[in-house]
């Protein structure tokens, strides 16, 4: 039992700082981050709708199933 909770206090130690460290970013590069996102092939070639309500209803006259893509380190 004591390896299996070492492997967990250094886990905890070695991951919880790298994912704090992801969240102390300023505005301005997540909205740099957003905007390099936004100019990606993948995402220009394709009509995206940001809110849900729309995008439901654009679904439904279409005939089509919504894609989401959902992200937090892009989001400003």
């Amino acid at each position: 039992m004591r390896p299996l909770l070492q492997r967990f206090a250094f886990a905890v130690g070695v991951l919880l700082p790298a994912l704090c460290g992801a969240q102390d970013q300023s505005r301005d590069a997540l909205e740099q981050k957003y905007q390099r996102k936004l100019a990606q092939p993948f995402v220009a070639a394709t009509p995206w709708e940001r809110e849900l309500a729309k995008a439901m209803a654009k679904a439904a006259e279409s005939e089509r199933v919504i894609a989401g893509y959902f992200t937090r380190s892009y989001s400003p």
